[in-house]
């Protein structure tokens, strides 16, 4: 089941989640940043103030958990989270031990809940939005346990699928439980999903007390408008886990906007029955001189606008603009599916990759 849970009565100095403006002509591009970490701490029940400490000095502003081994929606765990000024979103096991994906967050962080109409049996995993302006990142929380098959890979290939459908930007952070560092049959069929979706493998080192790397997180930006700092990989040992927490900064250069003054009438405020009275009378004053017909139709006209200018004047706003795209439409994403399905069939059947192509 999920949850969302929070706090309130910080303001938007007191979060991590940072925007640098470069002004340029016409136009102001932005960069946000957020100070990330992935950690499996083998349950935050019995850690939770080590968990938050580590927050604090780290300064992150999102985590990925996995195995949180929290129980229901709302619990003494969730309450010191948002003590603490953060907030939870989370998949948990109902009235089970172990398991559980969540994502914890700075409070007023503009974070929300990605909504993944599959279930899935290979894995558990939680899904939210990060939005910044324009701009919309998908972060997906992961966990798997388990024999490693190619069920695993068919389905992270149809989460893969969905979540391109909807967004640019997308990462996905977990405790995968992947042997990356063999070159094992299923661990490159594994791989291959990823890679196939375009997506970057980020962390290296080892994740783990016994020296494996079991811990990763995959990366995709279509127009490379998100970016990672060198990752930190530390052996936390006082925090009682066989897991090591992961920290980076991402980075997210936020889309182009300008603005522009419109000139609009209220329409919607005008009283009809005192416009047409007045529009009735300036129209019997209004004269018909011997000057022709281009005179006559002036006359009429400036008088008709006085009217409207009376009870509709006209007032100048200024909007923004958002550059985007005109092409990448809904039709444009439907066919980058398809090229994706092409990308991996072809490996099994070169007339299915035509048929795609």
């Amino acid at each position: 089941m999920s949850s969302v849970s929070g706090a309130t009565g910080k303001s938007k100095e007191d979060y991590p989640f940072l925007s640098k403006d470069i002004i340029g002509t016409n136009t102001c591009v932005k960069e946000a940043s957020f100070n990330f970490m992935l950690f499996n701490p083998w349950s935050l029940n019995n850690k939770i103030n080590d968990v938050m400490g580590l927050f604090h000095d780290k300064n992150i502003g999102i985590a990925s958990i996995c195995e949180s081994w929290l129980e229901d929606d709302t619990n003494f765990t969730t309450s010191i989270i948002k003590s603490y000024g953060y907030s939870i979103i989370h998949e948990f096991r109902e009235g089970k031990r172990g398991g559980g994906t969540a994502v914890v967050f700075k409070t007023g962080l503009p974070v929300s809940v990605c909504k993944i109409s599959r279930a899935f049996e290979t894995f558990e995993f939680v899904a939210v939005w990060l939005k910044a302006e324009s701009t919309k990142i998908i972060l997906v929380t992961m966990y798997r346990t388990g024999n490693l098959t190619s069920t695993f890979s068919n389905e992270l290939d149809l989460l893969l699928s969905d979540i391109s459908a909807k967004a640019d930007d997308f990462i996905i952070a977990g405790d995968l439980n992947i042997h990356f560092e063999k070159n094992s049959r299923t661990t490159k069929q594994s791989l291959d999903v990823f890679k196939s979706n375009g997506m970057e493998k980020l962390v290296n080192e080892s994740t783990h007390v016994n020296g494996r790397s079991l811990d990763q997180i995959f990366l995709f930006s279509m127009n490379k408008t998100l970016r990672y700092s060198a990752f930190e990989v530390e052996p936390l040992n006082s925090l009682r886990s066989d897991h090591f927490p992961i920290f980076c900064t991402f980075y997210a250069s936020l889309s182009g906007k300008y603005f522009k003054n419109i000139h609009v009438r209220n329409l919607a405020t005008v009283d009809k029955v005192s416009f047409s009275t007045d529009l009735k009378d300036v129209l019997l004053e209004t004269t018909i001189t011997s000057n022709g017909f281009g005179s006559a139709v002036h006359n009429l006209s400036s008088a008709c606008k006085s009217v409207l200018d009376k009870h509709a004047p006209i007032i100048t706003k200024s909007i923004s603009v958002v550059d985007n795209a005109p092409w990448f439409d809904k039709e444009y994403r439907e066919f980058r599916k398809l090229r994706r399905q092409a990308e991996r069939t072809k490996h099994l059947s070169d007339d299915a990759f035509l048929f795609y192509k």
